[in-house]
């Protein structure tokens, strides 16, 4: 039988703190107010969260509508067959997200400046971004 040291918890306590350490950093609140934003086959769009809006995204299947109320947000209808992003809970946190992949249609909660990237229709404006690369 082998003797535990207390050496041997050096790797696992390095783990444990590495792994809060990415959580703190993805999941914390980030600078600006929180956007929505819609991407579907027309396109990209940013909405803030402080106003109640309901949104028609158009996919390959129809029209799914994301509905924003009191800063929270749910996929409200959507023509898929599951209706598993209708089901879900409503998303309000920084990184939160949601789908309808039959439709094509996703939502993420982000941070961003007040009218940043954002032209006069609430389209993402055409430039690449980090993910591009």
């Amino acid at each position: 039988m082998k003797i535990i040291k207390p050496g041997d918890f050096i790797p696992f306590l390095l783990t444990i703190g590495i792994i809060i350490l990415i959580a703190v950093n993805v999941y914390k609140p980030s600078s600006g107010e929180p956007l929505l934003y819609i991407k579907s086959d027309e396109g990209e769009f940013l909405y803030p969260l402080d106003e109640d809006d309901e949104i028609k995204a158009n996919g390959p299947l129809g029209a799914s509508i994301v509905h924003i109320h009191q800063g929270e947000v749910s996929i409200a209808d959507s023509p898929c067959p599951d209706k598993t992003c209708v089901n879900s809970t409503a998303i309000s946190k920084y990184n939160e997200w949601n789908a309808c992949l039959p439709n094509r249609v996703f939502i993420r909660i982000q941070s961003g400046v007040s009218g940043a990237g954002i032209d006069g229709d609430n389209s993402v404006d055409g430039g690449v971004d980090d993910l591009s690369y």
